[in-house]
């Protein structure tokens, strides 16, 4: 028996991603309104950067990358004894803060008078975005995406600046 291979190309299907989706249309919308922040409809690549700098998501990935760190075993928790080196690589050395120090303190005694040694990341994670050092974190973000777009807005500024003003003749109505 004889088979046929087709040689007609066909242009493949578009994938659908939609079982991927985790948000609904709303939660995008907002999303998109938000990172938008121009209005114009679309959203570019330094609308983009602002948002992230400030996203609470690259926060949560910054505070997991550090409890990793400290996870030596990989075992996905880390020791009570060590929660002061996490808290430490996340917020700063804070020994000169008595309000952090005291609430780095008051949570590892909280763990240890219930008997836990060791805690999960999850666990760690509620407990630290409930504190000031989350504060501390979220607003240094902040100040990082508002200097980072207003030095944007100045290098563009003067780039235009020196685009449309390097040529005085451009200015006069081409008489000279």
């Amino acid at each position: 028996p004889t088979t046929s291979t087709s040689t007609t190309s066909t242009t493949p299907p578009k994938p659908n991603f939609a079982h991927f989706l985790l948000y609904s249309d709303e939660e995008i919308e907002t999303l998109r309104r938000e990172l938008d922040t121009d209005g114009d409809g679309t959203i570019d690549k330094t609308e983009f950067k602002m948002w992230y700098i400030r996203s609470e998501a690259r926060l949560r990935a910054q505070v997991r990358r550090v409890f990793d760190l400290f996870d030596v075993d990989q075992n996905g928790l880390v020791e009570v004894s060590e929660i002061e080196g996490v808290i430490n690589a996340l917020a700063g050395p804070y020994e000169n803060d008595r309000l952090a120090r005291a609430a780095c303190e008051r949570f590892r005694a909280e763990l240890l008078a219930r008997g836990v040694q060791s805690i999960s990341f999850a666990d760690f994670q509620t407990w630290y975005e409930s504190t000031m050092f989350w504060d501390k974190h979220k607003k240094e973000a902040d100040v990082a995406a508002n200097a980072a777009k207003s030095f944007l807005t100045s290098v563009l500024e003067g780039a235009s600046r020196a685009l449309c003003c390097r040529d005085p003749r451009h200015h006069h109505g081409g008489g000279g």
